[in-house]
């Protein structure tokens, strides 16, 4: 038993705390707990009275701008009794950036040292940083891969020419090893390793942000010279004439000279046209005049050759029609707009009925009072629109399109003016 000098009695030994030197505690357990419970009763009710002060405000004055702003206004601290910084959003933002200007103007030298210090002692990380900063900041997919993955995987081959990039090689020579992007970044293209190839940096300078899309084993999407598409157009479209061209792609096949498909954007054949569609800015629309693919072309590639030759468009509002008194022969169909309707065009109700004359055998529109003429009732055309570009051009556009968006199974006039 041992004497208790807060409860003034013997209590047994184990009540007590057991001092460095060995003796026991003049007070028990006990007695330690219920002092130290009297002596922090007061502070705990004085925190607890503060606390309810503080989550009850609704506002607070700033300490540098001294405005009185709403709570939310100002920075959560857990290090603090109030919970919130002194300072509202905008003044640490405005206090931090001019701190940094000053600590990157007055340590310039020593910053740049430092990161030619860092690339040649960790040149595979830096690069790694790079890419990862590139696809956040274009937000695109990201995943880590190396240099040497990628030269493995490519058994060290460029993929423009073929040849051996050496890596010992150092930029800027011409023939050093560089990563390049199938599909650009500057179009949007992931950071993925089946997206990523090598190649030598005079190459991939020489590519610059042309995207060869690849659509099966062995098929490919490229830009091609106006004159080759009009003479395809001219040859194989069922109008068998040449259209305006501004932009024209090819579908070509490993090893075939000759495209297997086309597809041509060109200005719209009428002022008209172009003002029903956007009378703020006429030359921001573009027509899809000519689409043809041959019959061997695998399933599917007339879409996907509209939906690649899209994303190599400027920022555009691109129009198309489908003739609906046209039919395939290859199903029966008629042209009711299937292809723009996989590639979410919007449906702008179908044309006004009209009249051409052409000349006997001809599909090329003449005067009405040219000799010889024949007067062609013009079958309705369905009309369809989308717009090209990044997520804020396409936004910008869209609200330019003065052509509605209606469900695929209606069909409505189009605005005065339009055709």
């Amino acid at each position: 038993m041992h004497w208790c000098a807060y409860h003034l009695q013997d209590e047994p030994d184990k009540n007590f705390r057991i001092k460095k030197n060995g003796k026991l505690d003049s007070w028990c357990i006990e007695g330690r707990n219920e002092n130290s419970r009297k002596e922090y009763a007061p502070i705990k009710a004085e925190v607890a009275e503060k606390k309810a002060e503080y989550e009850s405000r609704t506002e607070q004055t700033c300490t540098v701008c001294k405005k009185t702003k709403p709570i939310d206004d100002f920075p959560f601290r857990y290090d603090r009794p109030d919970r919130r910084e002194s300072r509202c959003h905008d003044c640490v933002g405005r206090i931090r950036a001019k701190n940094l200007v000053e600590y990157n103007e007055t340590h310039r030298e020593s910053i740049r040292e430092n990161k030619r210090d860092y690339r040649k002692r960790k040149p595979e990380t830096h690069r790694k940083a790079g890419r990862k900063r590139l696809a956040r900041k274009n937000r695109v997919r990201h995943e880590s891969y190396t240099d040497e993955q990628i030269r493995d995987r490519d058994q060290g081959l460029c993929y423009f020419c073929k040849e051996w990039v050496d890596p010992s090689l150092i930029y800027p020579d011409l023939r050093s090893e560089v990563i390049h992007h199938i599909h650009p970044f500057a179009k949007h293209g992931p950071n993925i390793p089946k997206n990523v190839a090598l190649a030598h940096s005079q190459c991939n300078n020489k590519n610059k942000d042309k995207y060869t899309f690849v659509f099966a084993k062995g098929w490919s999407v490229t830009p091609i010279t106006n004159q080759l598409a009009r003479q395809i157009a001219k040859d194989k479209h069922y109008l068998h004439r040449a259209p305006n061209t501004s932009y024209a792609f090819g579908l070509f096949q490993d090893g075939d000279k000759d495209p297997q498909g086309i597809v041509i954007f060109g200005s719209p054949s009428s002022g008209r046209i172009t003002k029903s569609i956007c009378s703020i800015d006429l030359t921001k629309v573009i027509e899809l005049n000519r689409l043809w693919c041959h019959d061997d072309a695998p399933f599917g590639a007339a879409s996907w050759l509209v939906s690649k030759a899209l994303k190599s468009l400027p920022p555009y509002i691109v129009v198309a029609y489908a003739d609906t008194g046209i039919t395939d022969t290859r199903n029966g169909r008629s042209h009711d707009g299937s292809i723009y309707r996989a590639l979410s065009f919007n449906y702008a109700g179908q044309s006004k009925p009209s009249k051409d004359w052409r000349l006997p055998g001809s599909t090329r529109n003449v005067g009405k009072k040219t000799p010889g003429s024949i007067c062609h009732e013009v079958t309705p055309k369905n009309r369809f629109w989308t717009v090209t570009g990044n997520k804020k051009e396409k936004k910008i556009l869209r609200s330019m399109c003065e052509w509605p968006s209606l469900p695929y199974d209606q069909t409505k006039e189009p605005p005065k003016g339009g055709s």
